[in-house]
């Protein structure tokens, strides 16, 4: 319990602290990195999958006991400072962060400016987040996108990865297996952060989800094949155990699966391809960039409730996915999953496209602005 309430308060914190400290130009790039350490521990456990798990667990207390402690060396959000009146704190915070010998000046006046604008909007309560345009609309994409992260399937393909590795005719070993494929999400997830500003963040939305359409449509077609083999052997694979826990959030059972040895001959690539871009895919996308975007959206005076309650709602979905999809696999058959995964993933596509907008680069005006519908030529730009 004490684990779960403190992770899910960090992917709350760590995005918004990032956000308040970084420059516009490094936001998306900085804001990757949660993700990315959240990968590269996932990877970590992987590596570790015949550890025993009390010394695994003595091991883990070390990272977050050491990060508790570098926090105590960083300094406060130069946004929470101005927001409290400390200017001198709040300069001297903002020159640690740009560097002794940046200017910073002009970057402080415009945090002055948007604090200032946030408190005479005044505090902004739940009603508010659903009666005003102006904070319905980006929350309402927020809201999108966290579904759209959960509705991927990550989990649920994740809970089958052995079964699609032995498809494939490969001897790999299922603590192998786990570690290639979170081996893939590092990179996958370092990728993003060297990108994300180069091509933005609806981009790399639009790439990553219509190649989990196409992914979830080959691990379907996988499926659908052995359930209608009539010569198919039968194999209950179980997803409870260490090597398949590589997902940071998947606690989830699996279906039992039927399983067809020439079914694996001739076609165990289409699975074990799929899979790779599946979760390669992911996670340029759909992995880290619905966080950057929790925090992004908002203005900074809603900005705490309207992310507290998007990332609530991301573990209420993860929640669902995980409860009730094995057991509807089961009732309907993985295929069938797998196909409405790909639906999913196909309509995610469209609104991203129609809907979602382009963030990078933008400071808190252009984005406050961007909902509000004022010109964008009356908004002023961050300074490099």
């Amino acid at each position: 319990i004490l684990t779960g309430f403190s992770g899910g308060a960090f992917v709350l914190a760590a995005p918004s602290y990032t956000a308040e400290i970084a420059e516009a130009k490094y936001r998306g790039a900085l804001g990757v990195l949660m993700q990315l350490m959240m990968c590269f521990g996932i990877l970590f456990i992987n590596v570790n999958c015949n550890t025993d798990w009390k010394l695994l667990s003595g091991i883990c207390l070390a990272f977050p006991a050491l990060l508790a402690l570098w926090m105590f060396f960083m300094p406060r959000s130069p946004v929470f400072l101005v927001s409290k009146g400390n200017m001198e704190e709040a300069r001297k915070s903002l020159q640690f962060l740009r560097g002794k010998k940046a200017h910073i000046d002009g970057e402080l006046a415009m945090i002055q400016e948007d604090v200032r604008r946030s408190k005479n909007i005044g505090t902004v309560g739940p009603i508010q987040l659903f009666t005003k345009s102006e904070y319905l609309k980006p929350m309402g994409i927020s809201l999108v996108l966290m579904s759209l992260q959960q509705l991927s399937g990550i989990n649920y393909v994740l809970s089958y990865s052995t079964l699609i590795f032995k498809s494939s005719g490969s001897d790999i070993d299922s603590c192998l297996s786990a570690m290639m494929v979170g081996a893939i999400q590092v990179g996958g997830t370092f990728l993003t952060t060297l990108i994300i500003e180069k091509f933005g963040r609806k981009v790399l939305l639009v790439i990553s989800d219509f190649f989990i359409c196409v992914s979830m449509v080959g691990v379907a077609v996988f499926f659908k094949m052995y359930e209608d083999c009539a010569e198919c052997k039968f194999e209950a694979i179980s997803t409870n155990s260490t090597s398949d826990a590589f997902n940071s959030s998947a606690t989830t059972m699996a279906a039992s699966v039927f399983v067809s040895e020439a079914t694996i001959n001739n076609f165990g690539w289409l699975p074990l391809v799929s899979l790779l871009v599946f979760v390669f895919s992911f996670s340029i996308g759909f992995g880290p960039i619905p966080w950057v975007m929790n925090v992004e959206l908002m203005p900074p005076e809603a900005r705490g409730i309207a992310a507290s309650v998007c990332t609530s709602f991301n573990w209420i979905i993860s929640y669902i996915v995980a409860k009730f999809i094995p057991t509807l696999g089961e009732s309907i058959h993985a295929s069938s999953c797998y196909f409405i995964f790909a639906a999913i993933a196909l309509v995610g596509t469209v609104f991203i496209i129609l809907v979602v907008p382009e963030t990078k680069g933008k400071s808190e005006d252009d984005i406050r602005n961007l909902f509000s519908g004022k010109p964008s030529q009356d908004v002023k730009k961050v300074p490099a």
